[in-house]
């Protein structure tokens, strides 16, 4: 499969991730619907990661992503279902310990 620009492999893409379970794990602010969103991904961040490469092996096989655009949608959903499968996992008592920090 070939995966667009994404390096999966790449140290710098470890250190993004790492760095986004850093700065949305402890996010607060206002108790609001935004930012439980962004304290749940920040929870769900490995979970996502782990699962994305399913939703993102579906995308590149089954549409064509030419152009910004459409790649930011490509981004959007594999991120969308990511996280809600995480979600969904998490709710589990066996997997909560595998793809969730909470």
């Amino acid at each position: 499969v070939y995966w667009d620009s994404f390096n999966c492999d790449s140290i710098f893409m470890i250190i993004f991730i790492i760095s986004v379970f850093a700065i949305t794990l402890n996010f607060d602010g206002n108790k609001n619907r935004i930012t439980k969103i962004i304290c749940s991904i920040g929870k769900n961040t490995f979970g996502i990661y782990v699962t994305h490469i399913v939703f993102l092996s579906f995308f590149s096989e089954y549409f064509v992503w030419e152009g910004f655009p459409s790649r930011i949608v490509k981004f959007l959903l594999t991120l969308g279902f990511s996280y809600l499968t995480t979600v969904g996992f998490s709710k589990n008592r066996f997997f909560k310990k595998f793809v969730s920090v909470a």
